[in-house]
């Protein structure tokens, strides 16, 4: 079961930034109701559920896990989440293990070649009103974090017009119901607050959702870490669509995308091929279409780099479809060697410049289309699937509906070369004029000569 409180870091500003991540550190470890946390971590082990939480880009989710041949498993369970969504104990000293878990991550940095050298990436890809929210949480930002800012800003995001509930597994459907109406039906009513309470997000969709990325092609170098072991680091990064196939900026010369729901498109099907066929949910075909490109690209990619060429010891793609904000972006991260760093990048860029020109082969499109529609049609048994699936139908922010949860494996199962190759084109035919490169490297003496 999955709890989404829409906003997360996007309801956080650049003064109050960290407080939301903070909020789901309290709210997991400062205990509900007048239990401490060890007593509810307890009880839930006992009787064989258990639960997290953690905050996104988007959203602030708390997860439950619940066996339910367990006699009365999900009356107790309700009975918790009811607990920490109406009654947090926000305890301070969870705010204070909070500030330490920053404290050491930001000591451990320095030591970390991929870390570094991803913050040199952010500061290249993004422009300085992003920076911040894809950044770490620095250690100074987190010590100004007090614990009534912390409280407001869950409140702010656990009104119950906010929450969204995703559940799915082997229950008693008439027992969860009757949990749900229980313990969820009278969130925000005990105290006299309205059930209709307004989402924080209300009216400033466009201002709040916003990732906003730098114009052009920028480079960026992490300071030598001294270490025994030379290795060097490289992340290649540039922005793209999100999930509806949105890009969207105001930074002057920066790229701006719309293919939401097949906006531009000239090989949009009708209706599906594979299984019962019949209409579907269009504003998935960009995605979709991205997600087969993805694993076609990081074969293309070892292929040539690694196999061929003996470049890098390891190289991959991914492409980062956020769900609500205006865009997404695309990373290419490899480990050269220590003197091929350079060399390297271009051979990367010729790569990808052959993708986008001339497109894949049909040996290539079949070896990556064939494994994923096995895969999905193997996951759509799994809950964590259907949960993350079922994951904003019930936001307005949204486009996704109920057809997009239908005949997913029987969607990618129609995909056409020519179709993937066309979103292709038109989502990252950008890429090489604003491409943003980050290098760093590790060992006993810094390089003589420069990475980039």
């Amino acid at each position: 079961m999955r709890v989404s409180a829409l906003g997360g870091r996007a309801l956080e500003t650049q003064e109050s930034q960290g407080r939301a991540v903070a909020g789901a550190a309290l709210l997991i470890n400062g205990g509900a109701g007048e239990h401490l946390p060890e007593v509810v971590s307890r009880f839930s082990s006992m009787h064989q559920f258990s639960y997290d939480c953690s905050c996104g880009s988007e959203t602030l989710n708390f997860d439950m896990l619940v066996h339910t041949t367990v006699e009365s498993a999900i009356d107790r369970a309700m009975s918790v989440l009811w607990l920490y969504l109406a009654h947090p104990l926000l305890d301070s000293r969870a705010l204070d293990r909070f500030k330490v878990r920053v404290f050491r991550g930001a000591q451990s940095m320095p030591k970390s070649v991929e870390r570094m050298t991803t913050k040199q990436l952010v500061n290249c890809l993004f422009s300085e009103d992003s920076q911040w929210r894809i950044s770490e949480l620095p250690t100074e930002v987190a010590d100004k974090i007090e614990i009534g800012e912390v409280k407001e800003m869950l409140a702010h995001m656990l009104v119950p017009s906010n929450l969204e509930i995703a559940v799915s597994g082997d229950f008693d459907v008439a027992a969860l119901e009757a949990a749900l109406v229980k313990y969820v039906g009278i969130l925000g009513t005990e105290e006299g607050q309205s059930v209709d309470s307004p989402q924080p997000w209300k009216g400033r969709e466009d201002e709040l959702f916003r990732l906003s990325f730098g114009a052009g092609s920028k480079s960026g170098t992490a300071d030598h870490i001294v270490d025994d072991t030379e290795r060097a680091y490289t992340i290649m990064g540039f922005p793209s669509v999100n999930r509806w196939g949105q890009l969207h900026s105001d930074v002057p010369g920066a790229v701006s995308i719309d293919l939401v729901g097949g906006k531009g498109l000239d090989l949009v099907p009708d209706t599906l091929t594979s299984g019962a066929g019949g209409l579907y949910c269009k504003e998935m075909h960009v995605s979709r279409c991205m997600s087969v490109a993805n694993d076609i690209i990081s074969n293309r990619l070892f292929e040539e780099i690694r196999e061929k060429r003996g470049l890098v010891y390891s190289i991959g793609y991914s492409w980062r479809p956020y769900r609500l904000l205006s865009g997404g972006y695309c990373t290419i991260t490899f480990m050269p060697k220590f003197d091929q760093v350079s060399q390297s990048v271009e051979q990367v860029k010729e790569v990808l410049k052959s993708i986008i020109d001339d497109g894949f082969t049909d040996e290539e499109f079949q070896g990556s289309k064939g494994p994923l529609v096995t895969k999905v049609r193997e996951t759509e048994k799994q809950n964590v699937f259907w949960v993350q699936l079922m994951e904003d139908l019930g936001n307005d922010v949204s486009p996704k509906n109920t057809d997009c949860i239908r005949q997913v494996a029987d969607h990618y199962d129609s995909l056409t070369k020519e179709q993937v190759q066309e979103v292709v084109r038109k989502a990252l035919g950008h890429s090489l004029d604003n491409l943003s490169i980050a290098a760093g490297t590790s060992g006993p003496e810094a390089p003589k000569s420069p990475l980039l």
